[in-house]
Order: C-alpha cells, then sequence, then structure tokens
C-alpha cells in the first residue's frame, strides 16, 4: 500500500512537471513553408505539381498579414504556383484583384500575373478581374476593353457579367461603370475575402451617392451650398455623418463639389 501511495505521488509529480514545462514553453508561432525553386520541386515531385501548387497556395493563404513581412513573398509563390500548375485559376484572380488593395506598389506585378493567367486558363474571372483591375487602378480604358472582351467571349461566363462586360464604355458616368464591375464582382466570387474588397468599394460609392443627394437637396431647399458635411445633418437630410470604409473624410467646396481626401498620416 506504501509503494502505491508512492507511485501516486511521483505520478503528481510527473504531472506538475510537465504542466510547468507546457506553461512555461513561448506561444505556437506559424511556420512558413520553405518553398524551394520551381525545377527542385519538379525534380522531387514524382509528378504532383498539381498537389504540389495546392499545398503552396494553401500555406500562402495562411501567411497574409502576419508571416509575409511585405507582399513581395507572396508574389513569389503565386509565381511558383504558377508555374508548377498554369491551370490553377484562383491564384491568379486574387494577385490581380486583392494585391493591388493590400500594397499598391505590387500593381505591375498583380497584372503581370493576371496577363499570364489569362494566357493559361479558361476562366472568365482571370480576363474579367484583370479589365476590373484596369479600370480601378489605372483608368485604362483601352486595356479595360480588351480584356473584358476577352471575358465575355470566354465560354461559361455567367449573363448578366457578361451584360457587364459588354457593355462597358457605353455609360457616360464613369461611377456608374465602376458600381456595376464591383456589383459583379460580388456577385460572381465565392471567395468571402474578394466579396469584402468589392462590398468595401460599394458601400463607398453608395456614400458618395447618399452625401451628394444630400448636398443637392440642400441647396434646392436652401437656395445655397451647405459648407460643411455636417450641415447636411443639421438640415436633417442625413442621420450622421457616415464613416467611410476606405478611410475618406469628406468637405464640400464653395460651388457645392463633394471633395473625398484620405487624412494624412502623422508620420507624413
Amino acid at each position: 500500500m506504501k509503494k502505491v501511495g508512492v507511485a501516486v505521488l511521483l505520478l503528481c509529480a510527473v504531472a506538475l512537471a510537465q504542466w510547468g514545462y507546457d506553461a512555461s514553453k513561448p506561444p505556437e508561432v506559424f511556420t512558413p513553408l520553405v518553398v524551394f525553386p520551381v525545377p527542385v520541386l519538379r525534380s522531387a515531385g514524382l509528378g504532383l505539381d498539381s498537389a504540389l501548387a495546392s499545398l503552396i497556395w494553401l500555406n500562402a493563404i495562411q501567411q497574409i498579414g502576419e508571416v509575409y513581412g511585405s507582399y513581395e513573398g507572396l508574389i513569389g509563390d503565386i509565381r511558383t504556383i504558377n508555374a508548377l500548375d498554369p491551370q490553377f485559376a484562383y491564384p491568379y484572380a486574387f494577385a490581380e484583384l486583392v494585391i493591388p488593395s493590400l500594397d499598391p506598389s505590387k500593381l505591375s506585378d498583380a497584372i503581370a500575373i493576371g496577363q499570364r493567367g489569362v494566357e493559361h486558363t479558361a476562366d472568365w474571372r482571370i480576363p474579367f478581374y484583370l479589365a476590373s483591375t484596369y479600370v480601378v487602378h489605372l483608368d485604362d480604358r483601352e486595356n479595360a476593353l480588351k480584356y473584358f472582351g476577352i471575358a465575355a467571349r470566354t465560354p461559361g461566363i455567367p449573363s448578366r457579367i457578361q451584360a457587364t462586360a459588354l457593355n462597358y464604355g457605353t455609360q457616360k458616368d464613369k461611377r456608374a461603370q465602376t458600381k456595376a464591375i464591383w456589383e459583379s464582382l460580388y456577385e460572381s466570387s465565392d471567395d468571402e475575402l474578394l466579396r469584402e474588397q468589392a462590398y468595401t468599394n460599394l458601400v463607398h460609392i453608395g456614400i458618395l451617392e447618399m452625401l451628394e443627394e444630400g448636398i443637392r437637396r440642400y441647396k434646392a431647399s436652401k437656395g445655397k451650398n451647405p459648407k460643411e458635411v455636417q450641415d447636411l445633418v443639421r438640415a436633417g437630410l442625413i442621420r450622421e455623418v457616415p464613416q467611410d470604409p476606405l478611410g475618406f473624410v469628406y468637405t464640400i467646396a464653395d460651388d457645392g463639389t463633394l471633395v473625398p481626401s484620405l487624412p494624412q498620416s502623422h508620420d507624413e
């Protein structure tokens, strides 16, 4: 009986020691997958290039905003994925639609990845997203028309998305065109990150339209332009000054024009 008691005490001591060791360990840190050059991966992959590409993509998507100090590493991984499996469409789509918003300095890299995707896939999303990038970030009508045309001719494109692509350039209002593109992106994507990006921009456009309508109604009722957005609240035309999801603040020029601007950081 005495031996049993000693054994129990020993087991408790071991358990207590293990608990102390576990508590003292630093928090677990996500370790990124080391991605070797494509020739090395192919030589060791036993012909499983598509599986390797999927593995690298799953690893890369977990690192966004955590491991990558900049998006240079993410772009490098996407290029590796493209080389291993040129028909893997999603990384192309992600690169051209999301990366320019995350890091505008990587816009040219995102466009190059999208152009490669158009060459190697038959997915309508790739040229459609590439055309959208040309519209939103570069105001490049010529290339937007080119890639919207490619998207419209790609088999499998939904009819409404096809109509948006074909109608680009027919509307005089640039904002209406941009809004239609973001609506199509929101409705066509199953990916939450892409949908969030589209939704954020739609909310931004909605705020612009609401404030401009408020300014118009203010002038119609009072015979003069409001001096600041808060005047619309005081006049009961809007409930409150909305918070723009893209970080814009709004002022009103003397001629009644709504002026969106991004506040300067303290470092500038």
